[in-house]
């Protein structure tokens, strides 16, 4: 998994899995921004901020070995309904996001 710079020109293209990604990768280390920002994906989120991905690891893996940075900020986007009423069982490995941003937390 790499980090790339994108911006509102950036194109994209569709990887083996379907999830739009930066055609042309510009790659960027996290440690020599002043801030970043990663969305983090999931399936579904509890109320203490944990989740569940996809099952790979990759996002987990990567932010143990770049996200000690201060000012390295991961935000999940979710919908409502991806809430689970009650704990999502977590093992030491798993990372929980920063912020979960949800329709009804921004007012709509």
């Amino acid at each position: 998994m790499i980090f790339s710079r994108i911006s509102v020109d950036t194109e994209y293209r569709l990887n083996r899995y379907g999830i739009p990604e930066p055609a042309e990768e510009e790659l960027a280390e996290p440690e020599k921004f002043a801030s970043v920002l990663m969305i983090l994906p999931g399936l579904c989120y509890d109320s203490y901020g944990g989740r569940i991905g996809y099952g790979g690891g990759y996002y987990d893996r990567y932010i143990a070995l770049h996200g000690n940075n201060p000012k390295f900020l991961t935000v999940s986007l979710a919908l409502s309904r991806q809430f689970f009423d009650g704990c999502i069982p977590m093992e030491e490995h798993d990372i929980r996001p920063d912020e979960i941003i949800y329709p009804s937390s921004i007012g709509f």
